[in-house]
């Protein structure tokens, strides 16, 4: 996204990853320590941590499009930039993302993200 977003002119940057999780979030959910330390204050027991790399393929960037575009175009850059800034660039963003993974995988080919997930399973004692 910062990339693609860079290429609108005028716009302001898309912000980091960590910048979007805390605007999104009030902690480091990305943060495997935090997560677990975070759940045992809030009393859950047998707090178990996996860190799993997620493949997320999809078979052309259409694809890609129709099912992510929409909720990432409305959730990121409406809580970061201001509304005029939103009113504003918010609907060249689509744009400039297809034409930028358009032009790094073509519109036919297959590809690939991989995704790093923090998954957390806890118990909660019986009151």
């Amino acid at each position: 996204m910062q990339k693609a977003t860079a290429t609108i002119p005028g716009a302001p940057p898309f912000p980091s990853q960590a910048a979007l999780m805390s605007e999104m979030s009030d902690g480091a959910w990305g943060n495997r320590t935090w997560v677990e330390e975070t759940l045992e204050n809030h009393g859950f027991e047998n707090v178990k941590i996996d860190v799993k790399l997620i493949d997320m393929e999809w078979s052309n960037v259409q694809e890609l499009k129709d099912s992510i575009f929409p909720k990432m175009m409305s959730m990121a850059p409406a809580k970061i930039w201001s509304k005029d800034d939103y009113d504003k660039f918010g609907p060249l963003l689509a744009p400039a993302l297809e034409k930028h993974l358009l032009g790094k995988y073509w519109k036919e080919s297959p590809f690939q993200f991989e995704m790093v997930a923090i998954i957390a399973t806890a118990k909660k004692p019986s009151l």
